[in-house]
């Protein structure tokens, strides 16, 4: 048998320019087709297939192993494109994905992975014991389990070598037990128990949750990556000969079964099969070797992908070391010996493999995304030898999660809150590697669809968001202003922060590192935005050509920034005028704390104030848009909003007072309307205690000159240097923005 699977392979032959490396390893045969053919062919094999087949009948179950033998094929198209595409080192499936969705999502696959094998060993173990108290009953099942995997494990301990090389031998050995099968006789039997197994039947999906995991074999010989001489070849060919030829004898041993041996007795004894076989004994060594072998194979594999995690830092290092010529991973046997052990004392075979079947699931539907994203974004660096349709790798993830559902919704959505849960503590370590994932290319690709798509809508008011572009130099003297940028685009906006730096003070490579510092910067302070710096003589020139060429289609500012002190920048007020931005002018009192910007801290007790100007309604719309996106935002939700106004006619104020509150009440805004009669100093008086008072600006249009204006600006600030902040907001851009209230 073994020279027949080795002419198959014969390809595997390493060529003589091989490197001395890769002379050091094991091949398609012994590390992969043996230890996956080994794994799938255990308990499941001789104590549940023909019970689960009792049950659903012959044409149900075919249905079963179709569907199973489907998902795991489309699985393996997907992980031969992966494997093909990449240097393929220790870990399995773990590193297939965390070098291609990133460390957080790998190391949630990843860890639950190496569960699912520590599941394998006890459900094994479990299953020989059974099989082993058949024979000799006088030993307690407890110390069957207890010293069958204290011995496997010492012998994975100490040799990877040795223990492959007994797989052969279980192979053989186990293809004579399953051939045994098929000489058996019915006659003679005495079934040990007469009373249905499963007393309320057994559903379809039920029968398919206890079925799935005999073909989920694959990440035994996967988890060898590392030692293999060609993984990408070895693990391509080998999975696929493992599948179909387990796949099939599933089959016909069902179909065998059912038709041979007597459906009651099927169903009240699942120990059945060791009295149908000519020689009970072939039976019973088939079973000890299949589950001993499928033990062997997990005690190997799931020690290494958990040294792989431990090795990219997710888990102490302790367990990433390893000793001997084919690096034994000694310390993470041992942690995998006693979470094993644990298990196998606490659970049952059938508590266990419902459980098994949601993990891989849930793993094999991720490789297939992984492959279906990458097949469909086609980025120059994926260049697999073996290509799978994007379509067909999504079909094998929507099914393995179609599947999760019918086998059980309470169980899907547990296994995908450990996954989230883990995943989001990992994203909280910020775990730093030395490779690059794809991800960056799946957002590429989205973002690209919805550019086109955006650039193909015609602008609309209902569609405006905030896009700020803010210009000044080091944060650290803005860091109000800075906090209100972000407040104001958190939810829907784009925030640009722009410095421009003369040549003379900063060389290229300098300006880079200093980006990459306010990046950085900003990250550790929950800042999501986009960092500009670009080098110019002239800070005015350097602000137009931003303002001018900043931006792609519809991701362009619409709004430029501004810190101001005590004079109008009328410059940039001009500049951005002729380019249709428009303007925000910040000005803050120094002596006021900086906690109502940057911190959440009594977010109800804060207080924004809006004053409107009876002759200016457009930039009035739009300052009423950056109050409505700044008290939704985290950090001010829940604070108190004033709009007020005044009058300097006293027949006036009846009429000034009812169009504020229609304009409030067709426009669905919860502010509070205050009216004032005009004075030198209103805002002192009625805005003092306000932590941000918004004044929209009338247009530089509607004055003689821009120095009427310059003069109109500067007496603004004169008679609000009093209050705590202020944005000043002027319109110029061409959308309006009356149209989104309605009044």
């Amino acid at each position: 048998m073994r020279r027949i699977l080795q002419k198959f392979f014969s390809r595997d032959t390493v060529s003589a320019t091989t490197s001395q490396d890769d002379t050091q390893g094991f091949g398609t045969i012994s590390g992969v087709y043996i230890p996956s053919i080994l794994m799938m062919f255990g308990v499941i094999l001789f104590l549940r297939l023909g019970l689960i087949t009792s049950y659903l009948g012959p044409f149900k179950m075919a249905g079963v192993i179709l569907l199973s033998l489907t998902v795991m094929l489309i699985t393996a198209a997907s992980i031969t494109a992966i494997v093909t595409n990449m240097d393929v080192k220790s870990g399995g499936i773990y590193y297939l994905i965390s070098r291609s969705l990133g460390i957080e999502i790998g190391g949630a696959i990843g860890i639950l992975l190496y569960l699912c094998q520590i599941i394998s060993i006890s459900l094994c173990t479990t299953g020989f014991a059974i099989s082993f108290c058949e024979v000799f009953p006088y030993y307690s099942r407890e110390s069957v389990e207890i010293v069958t995997l204290l011995l496997l494990t010492t012998l994975s301990f100490f040799s990877t070598d040795l223990a492959l090389k007994m797989q052969s031998l279980i192979l053989v050995l186990l293809v004579a037990s399953i051939g045994s099968i098929f000489f058996g006789s019915y006659i003679g039997i005495a079934v040990h128990q007469t009373k249905p197994f499963f007393a309320d039947g057994l559903t379809f999906w039920e029968g398919f949750s206890l079925f799935y995991p005999a073909l989920t074999g694959i990440e035994a010989g996967m988890a060898l990556s590392g030692t293999l001489k060609n993984p990408s070849r070895s693990l391509s060919l080998g999975t696929f000969a493992a599948l179909l030829t387990s796949g099939s004898v599933y089959m016909i041993v069902s179909l065998f079964l059912y038709f041979s041996i007597n459906t009651a007795d099927l169903q009240n004894d699942p120990l059945v099969i060791l009295q149908f076989g000519p020689i009970p004994q072939l039976i019973t060594a088939g079973i000890w070797g299949a589950t001993l072998s499928s033990v062997l194979a997990s005690i190997m594999g799931a020690p290494r992908m958990l040294q792989a995690i431990a090795d990219d830092g997710i888990t102490v290092e302790i367990f990433a070391r390893t000793y001997g010529k084919n690096k034994e991973p000694r310390y993470a046997i041992g942690l995998t010996f006693l979470i094993a052990l644990v298990l196998m004392l606490f659970t049952t075979i059938d508590q266990i493999i419902p459980i098994l079947t949601m993990i891989c699931l849930i793993s094999y539907g991720t490789l297939n995304l992984v492959t279906g994203f990458a097949e469909l974004i086609n980025a120059p660096h994926w260049r697999p030898l073996t290509r799978t349709h994007w379509a067909v790798s999504f079909l094998g993830a929507a099914l393995c999660f179609s599947f999760m559902l019918l086998v059980d919704v309470t169980w899907t959505f547990i296994a995908i809150f450990v996954v989230l849960g883990i995943y989001f503590v990992l994203k909280r370590q910020k775990i730093h590697t030395s490779f690059e994932d794809f991800r960056q290319s799946i957002i590429f690709f989205f973002s690209r669809l919805a550019l086109y798509k955006l650039s193909d809508s015609p602008e609309h008011p209902t569609h405006w968001h905030p896009q700020l572009m803010a210009f000044f130099g080091s944060p650290k003297p803005q860091e109000k202003l800075i906090h209100l940028c972000h407040s104001l685009t958190h939810q829907s906006g784009i925030l640009t922060f722009a410095t421009i730096v003369p040549p003379s003070l900063m060389a290229e490579e300098t300006l880079q590192t200093r980006k990459k510092a306010l990046e950085d910067h900003y990250l550790r302070q929950g800042i999501n935005c986009l960092v500009e710096l670009t080098s110019n003589e002239s800070i005015d020139d350097g602000m137009e050509s931003m303002i001018k060429s900043y931006g792609i289609g519809p991701f362009q500012p619409n709004t430029i920034v501004l810190p101001v002190e005590d004079t109008c920048p009328i410059e940039t007020v001009q500049l951005s005028q002729m380019y249709n931005k428009n303007i925000l002018l910040f000005r803050e009192n120094t002596s006021v704390p900086e906690k109502a910007f940057t911190s959440r801290y009594k977010a109800v007790s804060k207080r924004i104030d809006v004053w409107w100007d009876m002759e200016e309604s457009y930039s009035f719309e739009l300052t009423i848009s950056f109050t409505i996106a700044l008290a939704e935002s985290i950090l001010w939700r829940g604070s108190k909003l004033h709009l007020h106004a005044s009058y300097s006619e006293k027949e006036a104020k009846e009429n000034i007072f009812e169009n504020m509150k229609s304009f409030l009440t067709n426009s669905r805004l919860k502010m509070k309307p205050h009216i004032h009669e005009d004075q030198s100093d209103l805002f002192t008086k009625y805005a003092k205690e306000a932590d941000i008072v918004f004044i929209p600006l009338r247009p530089i249009s509607s004055f003689e000159s821009e120095d009427a204006f310059v003069a109109y600006f500067n007496g603004l600030l004169d008679q609000t240097k009093y209050l705590r902040s202020v944005a000043f907001v002027l319109s110029q851009d061409l959308v309006n923005h009356r149209e989104i209230y309605d009044y």
